[in-house]
């Protein structure tokens, strides 16, 4: 069950339509950090998309730009895990 939860939360669904993904409740456990992480996936989610129709339209600045984003989520997602793990650390510690 938690699987199917997280690939649906994840966009995986495989049909390739995003409606209805967000229908799922998580579970109580991820508490709030849910939404923040719900709201940077579909900031990236649009940004992949925006980098993608750059390039179908030949688009450099666009694509350039859509390069800039991708990379800002994901050294935000290297830091966001770098705080958990030190969190982490501090709370075996």
């Amino acid at each position: 069950m938690a699987a199917c939860f997280v690939l649906a939360a994840a966009g995986c669904g495989g049909d390739g339509d995003d409606d209805g993904e967000n229908l799922l409740e998580p579970p109580q456990s991820l508490g709030e950090g849910y939404a923040e992480w719900l709201a940077l996936r579909n900031e990236l989610t649009t940004a992949m998309r925006d980098l993608r129709t750059a390039g179908t339209f030949g688009d450099e600045a666009g694509v350039a730009a859509g390069l800039r984003r991708v990379d800002t989520h994901d050294r935000r997602g290297r830091l966001a895990r770098r705080v958990l793990a030190d969190r982490r650390d501090d709370r075996l510690n």
